[in-house]
């Protein structure tokens, strides 16, 4: 098969980890892959199993760059003879409808996330096929959209397996991003932004500290919350034990060196983040919200807490401060769980079959 996939960005994090995965094994298996988005630097890095198409106006998500944006895509579709979308963001689904619906070829939706604004452009822009990565977002796009459910397929994300780092590398990556090496290490993976909750584990924070003031709290991500968050620290008087890192490409090796990952989450639509943790044998605590508990399950592959309760993070957290042998027990349950439900070959499986029932079908209508 001939595959486009629509992103308007492709920054570190998980949904480009996703795509990236998903793109490899497709190409491992022979399809030619393509790739439109108005900026693919981080993926000419990380991954090189594809063709980039760059420089189109996905972004801002606006009527003056809608059709610029159609008239580029089905200007590739034709020259790639492209045979299946794949739309990864509600505005590149909004361009692939009309230019599967100017060239007959069938989009596929991908719903990485939970969202209720604009809820209009979302809903006119999803495609006959509709991939959701957790039960919890096909859930909403019914509820939310009105959509028929037997047009959504839920196809969980697959996590390679991890590669851990020695005791030697450890200590060298500690070294570098400036790490107390006597330190217990709290780590959070994810965009800085307020619907992922960091806000809530920094009021959690001095509490921990008070009982184990050798923790450090660790966020890996960047985004619009930053300055917010960093004011917090200062007005909350924690200094080095907070360290901000920015998005790594080593996000792998940074998750191998913690000794405990918090995600607090408002809104989460999987959790990429977790399934990053639990492949590298880490005690997870999450919020009990969006696809987190499908992950998650209390006392026995992590913790959860209700989401925005500094209170509850705090309780969690000291507690597993407390029990290194529960520390290890839910590590060791989420690495198996990762084995057996989220296999990179079995995401690949179910993708290219969808794919080919939505080539098929397009071809019957």
């Amino acid at each position: 098969m001939n595959i486009l996939h629509l992103r308007p960005f492709f920054e570190p994090g998980g949904a480009s980890n996703y795509i990236g995965t998903l793109s490899e094994g497709l190409s491992q298996r022979n399809h030619r892959i393509m790739f439109a988005c108005q900026n693919g630097d981080y993926y000419k890095r990380k991954f090189r199993t594809s063709i980039i198409y760059e420089n189109i106006p996905f972004s801002p998500s606006s009527i003056k760059n809608l059709i610029p944006s159609v008239i580029q895509i089905v200007s590739i579709i034709k020259k790639e003879r492209i045979q299946i979308i794949n739309s990864h963001h509600r505005f590149t689904s909004f361009v692939g409808k009309i230019s599967s619906l100017l060239t007959s070829v069938p989009l596929v939706s991908t719903m990485l996330e939970i969202k209720f604004d604009r809820s209009w452009m979302t809903a006119l822009g999803l495609g006959n096929y509709i991939i959701a990565i957790s039960q919890a977002i096909k859930d909403h796009i019914i509820l939310q959209y009105q959509i028929s459910p037997e047009r959504i397929k839920v196809i969980r994300k697959g996590i390679p397996p991890s590669s851990p780092l020695t005791i030697y590398q450890k200590n060298l990556l500690r070294q570098e991003l400036g790490l107390n090496p006597a330190c217990f290490l709290i780590g959070c993976v994810g965009r800085l932004s307020s619907e992922k909750g960091q806000k809530y584990l920094l009021e959690a924070a001095p509490d921990v500290l008070l009982c184990h003031p050798y923790s450090q709290f660790v966020f890996i991500g960047d985004g619009t919350e930053k300055q917010n968050l960093e004011k917090l620290v200062e007005s909350l008087g924690l200094g080095r034990s907070v360290k901000f890192l920015g998005w790594r490409d080593d996000v792998d090796d940074v998750i191998d060196i913690m000794d405990l990952i918090v995600i607090p989450s408002i809104s989460e639509g999987l959790g990429i983040a977790a399934l990053e943790a639990l492949s590298h044998k880490k005690a997870v605590i999450a919020s009990q919200t969006g696809g987190l508990p499908e992950i998650i399950q209390s006392e026995k592959t992590g913790l959860l807490v209700p989401p925005g309760n500094p209170f509850a993070l705090r309780e969690a957290i000291i507690q597993l401060l407390k029990d290194s042998d529960l520390r290890v027990k839910l590590g060791e349950n989420g690495y198996q769980t990762i084995k057996a439900d989220y296999s990179v070959s079995r995401m690949i499986d179910e993708t290219e079959r969808l794919y080919k029932i939505a080539i098929g079908n397009h071809s019957i209508s």
